[in-house]
């Protein structure tokens, strides 16, 4: 583990703050969606004398499985943000413990 302000060879370093507001955007995206699912959960379906009762057959078909859909992507953000939250809580572990392991070795 490189010395803290350091760069490891392949360029790759992890700020778990910046992750942190990572999976703060997402909480943006996720209340938005909730808003979203509201907001069309409420609307009205057509009655089968709009269309006709094969278009309002139809469109319920639809109007189920788009709500589903909407709940799938609602839950794959849930689990984004807790991810991204533990991946940084991992890397912030991770860089505390190595921190501490190089002050020792160098007193």
């Amino acid at each position: 583990m490189p010395v803290p302000g350091s760069i490891p060879d392949d360029g790759f370093i992890v700020n778990p703050a910046e992750l942190g507001g990572v999976a703060g955007q997402i909480g943006k995206a996720y209340d938005d969606l909730t808003t979203a699912i509201t907001r069309y959960s409420d609307h009205e379906s057509p009655s089968p004398g709009d269309f006709g009762s094969e278009v309002a057959s139809a469109w319920s078909n639809f109007d189920d499985a788009w709500a589903k859909e909407l709940d799938v992507l609602r839950l794959a953000l849930m689990e984004m943000i807790s991810k991204v939250h533990s991946a940084a809580a991992g890397y912030a572990g991770a860089e505390s413990g190595s921190t501490q392991a190089v002050a020792k070795v160098t007193g």
